[in-house]
């Protein structure tokens, strides 16, 4: 693949630097890179390269001078130019939200050692994420809920059980699903039995919510066949 060499992704990323760059061409290389953060390791290492100092320069799109602030805040009258820098942003800010979904630990190892990389991302209300751990993922949703028999309507609505805070959660799942499960070294069984336990939880918040969704948690509770779905 040609894009496990620096040579080719150089190239890219000084067209990204140029001001002159139209801005239909910076959301292709934009586009481009978004695919290449999911290849293989190889692709990674060449995306850090010193060479093309791709991390940086997407970092450096995250910038927020008083300039940009005052653009965001009174979006009328702009000039075409910062309109377009400012959709350029947004456009940097999905591609690093889209990253950090992934939780790719050769990623999350690069960004660290950018010094700037914290500051910037905290400009954007974002973070380098942590590692992604099985164990982790398992402490959350087993052995805090492993003595609840089942969870009542009322519950439910206690601020612990609110949904929003499961979504991080069901994403880390989901991550570790599709990025690490053939990676670990975790037996097979081991980890078969985990995502089992996960999952159960997960079918009984689910159960809930639907069930909420639908009688509502003042209305009367639905028979059996009705709550067979």
């Amino acid at each position: 693949m040609c894009f496990e060499s620096p040579v080719f992704i150089a190239p890219l990323i000084r067209l990204l630097k140029t001001q002159n760059e139209t801005y239909e061409n910076k959301t292709i290389i934009l586009d481009i890179i978004r695919n290449l953060v999911c290849g293989d390791e190889k692709v990674l290492i060449a995306l850090n390269s010193p060479a093309c100092d791709t991390y940086m320069t997407l970092l450096k799109l995250l910038i927020q001078d008083t300039k940009t602030k005052n653009a965001r805040s009174n979006p009328t009258g702009l000039s075409a130019q910062i309109r377009t820098y400012l959709m350029l942003q947004d456009k940097a800010i999905d591609l690093f939200e889209f990253i950090f979904d992934q939780r790719r630990p050769s990623i999350i190892r690069d960004l660290s050692c950018v010094g700037s990389a914290h500051t910037l991302l905290k400009e954007q209300g974002m973070e380098i994420p942590t590692f992604i751990r099985l164990p982790d993922i398992m402490e959350y949703y087993v052995d805090k809920f492993e003595d609840i028999p089942e969870i009542t309507p009322e519950e439910f609505l206690h601020p612990k059980y609110i949904m929003n805070d499961y979504i991080p959660l069901i994403k880390d799942l989901k991550c570790w699903i599709k990025h690490f499960y053939e990676k670990s070294s975790l037996p097979e069984l081991s980890k078969i039995k985990a995502l089992q336990r996960c999952v159960n939880l997960l079918l009984r918040l689910f159960k809930q919510a639907w069930r909420d969704y639908f009688f509502g948690t003042e209305d009367q509770e639905p028979d059996d066949e009705e709550s067979n779905f």
